[in-house]
């Protein structure tokens, strides 16, 4: 579906996807509603229905962290 005549064996191991062929897939709608790492984040955390005391990523994990504990009152730990 996503690449014109595969060898067998790119079906197998399926590593050699082209940054191409991956945007396809993700942008496929079946892929888009039955995987949720494809899903918007905002039909995920439903921003506008929760409210969030802190948001974080990953790359900022420790100080997040750190972030939480001082607001719970054990940021000795």
């Amino acid at each position: 579906k996503y690449r014109k005549n595969p060898t067998q064996e790119a079906l197998t191991r399926g590593d050699d996807v082209t940054f191409a062929e991956f945007v396809e897939f993700i942008t496929d709608d079946l892929n888009a509603t039955t995987n949720e790492h494809w899903r918007p984040i905002s039909q995920l955390c439903l921003p506008c229905k929760i409210n969030y005391n802190l948001i974080s990523k990953y790359e900022t994990l420790v100080e997040d962290a750190t972030e939480v504990l001082e607001r719970i009152g054990i940021g000795h730990i």
